[in-house]
């Protein structure tokens, strides 16, 4: 969700052109009077008689309302001309030239042998639900296996940085990029099969149903962005479904009585229902700037939202809308802003919030009742959690932005133990393997391996020299069936087992 830190704050990008665009003739006029002034009276102390016609002459001048004027519409036209640039680069690509690209893409791809090799693929649902763990735990005291001694089995450079995890379909794997693609790979050897264009960075996921691939795409100064839908046989791009904001938050796709609905963040434009098949619309709520992934229970759509960026006004709730028509069931207030996909635990909801536009040591995981809003507990932490809060059986996982990975007891909410790792500005969350481990990438020091009863790192894993370094992961690691994936900011995917 959140091409919000693979870019320049856009609040420096202003502070300059604050710093740059006023017209500095007045000003520097206004100091020259001045100091000419102030030179004129020393020199009389000393029986001198110096003549400043010259600047006053010019003060007198440049008070013109002619001068004025004209100096205001200059100022103008820069300021314009800059936020009007800024307008026009959050556009997407034109719709036509995503098709002409898409199909020059089918054109090329390199014979008819791998065209139908690609076309007897099974491509299985990835709709990203990974936070929720209905499996029964690895028991404390059971006896456990050693955790793998994981090495790289291979690694992919693509032209520009990741964001996103690895999304696993069949035998492939899909992984967006801030080049404007979406990249298929196979899982055994990594080779890029083919991709799919939309042009803009393609920040969120993508996920997989019905053989379908849909993309969101945009960073934090993106608007007007889309839904893009590919048939996975054929590589035929289907369509897409425009909003009115980015769609940088990873999109989720549920079934309830029978319809299924395809749930789009898209930032200050709130959140959309579309149909999967058709893309259109079932129903929009403007309910703030939503980034974060949705979660469903029966009837009931849970999302929250978070402050705008370059705004102050604090913005940031939580929200039960309903599966069918969007309606509002409850709407409560969040400490901080949430964003990331929530965690349903048992009956409850729970966020994980935190700031990430202005320095903070704070943050909460809230719950609430799932049928009423009503606060069930409140876990407070010195840090933002940007980590997807986990659930596995009667533990909560959270990991915050200083690299801190947490267990919580439930229902209880007692803190059973905590754990620092190597580098702050960590955006990844945990993710358990079923064996009693947790895989962890920190900022600075590879892929942790933890033990989920006592939080001790067990083992973790760093690429060697020849292997590449490790650079920041914003994502998860990614479990297949013979090995993890990762993708980091610089575009590097690698498979480990």
């Amino acid at each position: 969700m959140f091409g919000w830190m693979a870019v320049p704050e856009l609040s420096e990008k202003l502070d300059v052109v604050r710093a740059v665009v006023p017209t500095l003739i007045l000003p520097l006029a206004a100091v020259s009077l001045i100091l000419n002034a102030l030179a004129t009276f020393i020199a009389g102390l000393f029986g001198l008689e110096l003549k400043w016609e010259g600047p006053k002459r010019l003060i007198e001048v440049l008070l013109k309302p002619k001068v004025l004027l004209a100096a205001l519409l200059f100022n103008l036209f820069i300021v314009g001309g800059y936020y009007g640039f800024q307008y026009c680069k959050g556009f997407p690509s034109p719709l036509w030239y995503i098709s002409f690209r898409n199909s020059r893409y089918r054109s090329n791809q390199v014979s008819p042998a791998s065209q139908g090799e690609r076309a007897l693929r099974n491509y299985t649902d990835s709709i990203q639900n990974w936070n929720q763990h209905k499996a029964n735990p690895h028991p404390p005291h059971a006896p456990r296996s050693a955790p793998p001694t994981l090495k790289q089995a291979w690694k992919v450079k693509l032209p520009r940085g990741v964001f996103g995890a690895v999304t696993l379909s069949g035998e492939s794997a899909f992984v967006g990029s801030d080049d404007g693609n979406t990249y298929e790979l196979d899982q055994k050897t990594g080779q890029i099969l083919r991709r799919f264009y939309t042009g803009t960075p393609v920040t969120p996921s993508p996920i997989i149903w019905n053989s379908r691939l849909f993309i969101g795409e945009g960073e934090h100064y993106s608007h007007h962005c889309r839904i893009y839908s590919f048939d996975l046989k054929s590589g035929e791009f289907l369509g897409a479904f425009q909003t009115q904001g980015h769609t940088e938050g990873t999109p989720f796709l549920a079934e309830y009585q029978g319809v299924s609905s395809l749930f789009i963040p898209a930032g200050s434009d709130g959140i959309y229902a579309i149909d999967p098949l058709t893309l259109q619309e079932r129903w929009h709520r403007k309910i703030g700037h939503a980034d974060a992934e949705v979660r469903t229970s029966g009837s009931l759509v849970f999302v929250g939202t978070g402050v705008e960026k370059g705004y102050w006004q604090r913005s940031h709730r939580a929200f039960a809308l309903d599966f069918l028509t969007g309606q509002e069931r409850w709407k409560v207030e969040l400490a901080e802003s949430n964003w990331m996909a929530p965690a349903l635990i048992g009956k409850e909801v729970c966020f994980g919030t935190g700031e990430i536009y202005s320095k903070a040591h704070f943050g909460q995981l809230s719950c609430f009742e799932q049928t009423t809003g009503k606060v069930t507990h409140k876990i407070d932490v010195p840090a933002p959690l940007l980590g997807i809060p986990v659930q596995l059986g009667d533990k909560i996982f959270t990991s915050d932005l200083e690299g801190r990975v947490c267990a919580y007891g439930w229902p209880s909410a007692t803190k059973l133990w905590c754990i620092q790792s190597k580098g702050v500005k960590a955006f990844a969350s945990v993710t358990p393997d079923g064996e009693g481990h947790l895989f962890y990438p920190t900022a600075h020091a590879g892929v942790a391996i933890l033990d989920d009863h006592s939080g001790q790192i067990l083992k973790s894993w760093t690429p060697t020299a020849s292997e590449g370094a490790w650079v920041k992961s914003y994502s998860r690691t990614v479990q297949g069936p013979d090995g993890w994936f990762i993708a980091d900011s610089t575009g590097t995917v690698r498979k480990l087992n």
